[in-house]
């Protein structure tokens, strides 16, 4: 007989495909700081270039004569007193004056370059910073603004400074941070400096509230409260009553406000107390939400551009 021309092979056919990949756990913390250091090593710590720190050695390039001087020394070694994980550094340059610098901390596009500088050079960063902060600068709307957009694009949560002012000033402030989209959801708000050791100055100073509040976030899993963790401190600018059974306390309005502060508990020395940011979120339910989100996306890559059916 001819050949049918219809006829099929009654087999079976096989395809593979490889299963998805794990996606492994959330990952650790990773600080970024926006920070002065007039006196770096300027042949390896560039302006306006997120450069690594893994250890107090690093640290040193910040201060290469010994004076402390800019943010980013006390900034950088207090953090890593408490927690040690990866810091990277945005250092920029101090300005003839307050405004000028506080300008260079904002940052954005370099006209001449088209370099991001300031905080918009965060998103550089060769490890996405979880936790990112301008201490010394923050308390200014605008800087905590700026670090709101960049927390909202990298999904990381931000610690604010607020000003050296009154428990009343301080509420006053914080009713001004917020709004759907705009990114505060995680912010983070420190109140009160605290007074550490300065070889320097062979006694105490103050560094910016934000300083010790990003090393008790670094010092938990991003999905921990940071609330209730000891920080190393001597003394504060501002003393907060803290009762843990009075509701009436300066403490207890600065937390309903989101507002979170350093004060001295039955654990021995101070802690930080305050676990929600400033719109009244959980800040650990926001870096879970914001470390379920980053993983994510990093594994998703994989599967970009294949087939949807």
């Amino acid at each position: 007989m001819a050949e049918i021309p219809n006829f099929e092979h009654n087999g079976i056919s096989i395809e593979t495909n490889r299963p998805p990949e794990p996606m492994g756990p959330l990952g650790e913390n990773v600080n970024g700081w926006v920070v002065t250091a007039p006196d770096r090593d300027a042949t390896k710590v560039p302006l306006n270039v997120p450069f690594r720190i893994a250890n107090m050695t690093d640290a040193q390039l910040l201060d290469t004569t010994g004076d402390e001087l800019g943010t980013g020394w006390h900034a950088v070694t207090e953090s890593l007193k408490k927690a040690t994980v990866p810091q990277y550094v945005v250092v920029v340059e101090e300005g003839l004056d307050d405004a000028e610098t506080m300008a260079n901390i904002i940052g954005g596009i370099d006209p001449t370059s088209g370099q991001p500088t300031g905080i918009a050079a965060l998103a550089g960063c060769k490890e996405l910073p979880t936790l990112i902060a301008a201490p010394g600068y923050s308390d200014d709307i605008s800087v905590a603004q700026a670090l709101a957009t960049m927390a909202r694009r990298l999904m990381c949560r931000f610690v604010a400074d607020c000003a050296d002012m009154s428990v009343d000033e301080a509420t006053t402030y914080s009713e001004s941070l917020g709004g759907e989209g705009t990114g505060f959801r995680r912010c983070y708000l420190a109140y009160q400096m605290a007074a550490i050791y300065s070889r320097a100055a062979q006694g105490q100073i103050f560094v910016a509230p934000s300083v010790h509040a990003m090393a008790a976030l670094s010092a938990v899993k991003p999905w921990e409260s940071p609330g209730n963790q000891g920080v190393l401190i001597q003394d504060v600018s501002r003393h907060v009553d803290y009762n843990i059974l009075d509701k009436s306390t300066n403490g207890d309005l600065l937390n309903r406000y989101g507002i979170s502060y350093y004060a001295r508990t039955s654990l021995g020395g101070f802690s930080l107390i305050g676990n929600r940011g400033v719109t009244g979120e959980f800040i650990s339910h926001v870096g879970l939400e914001d470390a379920i989100s980053r993983k994510l996306v990093k594994s998703s890559q994989k599967a970009m551009a294949k087939n949807l059916t």
